[in-house]
């Protein structure tokens, strides 16, 4: 892998058709004031396949579409290369040196007790990465073996967690700056793309800072009493039951059993 491999492109999901915010347009545009000779491609219904996948087919159903991008950039970065930010991330200053060196992802601020000991990666604080990854492929690989939704009713889980567990952390070799290589990967300090903790609810921006996330979390689900989650639940298990059945079905037509001489 070479650094310049990693095309001028930078990718973001948009799915759902709803309207952004002012916000969500104040980061797109920072992204073209501060890399300019970038393109900026938006990828939604029209150009990505909802369904390729049991958990992405499951989480666009429930309108879950913040998951639904979790999938997706992975796959995108693998078969176009390029970067990718999340819609709430407002780019401070150019980051085509980062970009000179080859793939990245950032760590994101951890709360008082931390999660894990060797820091936890953020995929939409801002990623690059070359066509054909071996991490991204890895990354699909992940997600398309699992469901979105649990046999208990919940989702299965968050992508910062995911990533940060799917990484290769026995390769990894901290520099004395705080940066931490490993096969063909720079992870960046929290200085660097999250200034913001959002547990703390302080900002520290540095010399080192490139962009600030601003954490609209439209995946969370507030102000919901007991009953709301357990409609939520059941209505989760109900696509899951549906789509399992409607998979099964697929299966048989496509492949039916022969049948037994006689």
């Amino acid at each position: 892998m070479t650094p310049s491999a990693i095309p001028p492109i930078i990718h973001y999901c948009w799915f759902g058709r709803g309207r952004k915010s002012q916000l969500m347009e104040q980061c797109i545009a920072s992204w073209q004031k501060q890399m300019p000779r970038y393109e900026i491609k938006e990828w939604n219904e029209e150009n990505f396949d909802v369904n390729i996948t049991t958990y992405t087919a499951e989480a666009y159903r429930l309108k879950a579409y913040a998951f639904v991008t979790d999938f997706a950039r992975f796959w995108i970065l693998y078969h176009f290369g390029g970067i990718y930010f999340d819609t709430d991330v407002e780019l401070l200053h150019p980051i085509d040196d980062l970009v000179s060196r080859g793939a990245f992802m950032g760590f994101e601020a951890q709360p008082i007790i931390p999660y894990r000991e060797t820091g936890i990666v953020n995929p939409g604080l801002g990623i690059a990465f070359p066509t054909g990854h071996p991490f991204c492929k890895r990354m699909i690989d992940f997600y398309s073996s699992i469901h979105f939704v649990r046999k208990n009713g919940k989702h299965t889980g968050n992508t910062v967690l995911f990533t940060t567990s799917q990484l290769d952390w026995e390769a990894a070799k901290k520099q004395p700056d705080g940066k931490v290589e490993l096969n063909q990967l720079t992870l960046y300090p929290e200085s660097y793309f999250c200034p913001y903790n959002c547990y703390t609810r302080e900002a520290i921006v540095t010399e080192e800072t490139r962009s600030i996330h601003h954490y609209t979390a439209s995946w969370a689900d507030r102000n919901l009493n007991r009953s709301h989650i357990l409609v939520k639940r059941l209505r989760y298990l109900y696509v899951r039951i549906s789509m399992s059945i409607k998979q099964f079905l697929h299966k048989q037509l496509l492949y039916p059993k022969r049948l037994s001489k006689r």
